[in-house]
């Protein structure tokens, strides 16, 4: 497969046999965590759960809003329960203790610092956005929602590509030579 639109295909492919299979991958890995209990408490996979969760976290809002439509009987138990236990929900929403708060911020120092390039580029990006529109949809994968920029280098801001959260992702983690030349102004 080669030519035009091959990675668009590859992509509603995979999309699709996903989709279709769901329940069978999920079996397989239900059966997989259970032969290997050891490999769930390691710090990879604990990661990988983590990204996996803020990746698709739109994704489960939506499906868990429309779930408490279709069940309102759901949503008045939830509320009775929050009403019969309100320590247990003040526990849950504890305001950030000073010591967390602290570690925090200097994580975020420390970042700035090691990235002193790119928070420069954000900064000038995020002044002049206006300047640098973002395309009508991802430029690899076509996807319209959760847009961003990729700077291939943080020399030219004025070279970008658009492209959504995931392809933003999969860009870091594949090398990609994109030539470098300023556009004509």
């Amino acid at each position: 497969m080669t030519g035009k639109g091959t990675y668009k295909k590859c992509i509603e492919y995979h999309r699709k046999y996903r989709k279709e299979h769901a329940e069978q991958r999920r079996e397989y890995g239900r059966q997989w965590r259970l032969k290997h209990p050891d490999y769930t408490k390691t710090a990879k996979y604990r990661q990988s759960q983590k990204e996996y969760r803020r990746i698709h976290s739109g994704q489960s809002k939506e499906y868990m809003k429309q779930w408490i439509d279709q069940h309102p009987e759901y949503n008045a138990q939830r509320k009775q329960w929050r009403h019969e236990h309100p320590e247990q929900v003040r526990s849950w929403s504890h305001k950030e203790s000073e010591e967390a708060k602290k570690q925090r911020l200097l994580g975020q120092a420390k970042w700035r610092e090691e990235n002193a390039e790119r928070v420069k580029l954000y900064t000038y990006i995020h002044d002049h956005e206006e300047d640098y529109p973002l395309a009508e949809a991802c430029e690899f994968c076509g996807d319209k929602e959760r847009l961003v920029r990729h700077h291939p280098d943080y020399d030219h801001p004025e070279i970008y590509v658009t492209c959504c959260s995931m392809c933003h992702q999969w860009v870091h983690r594949v090398p990609i030579f994109y030539p470098i030349v300023p556009l004509a102004s």
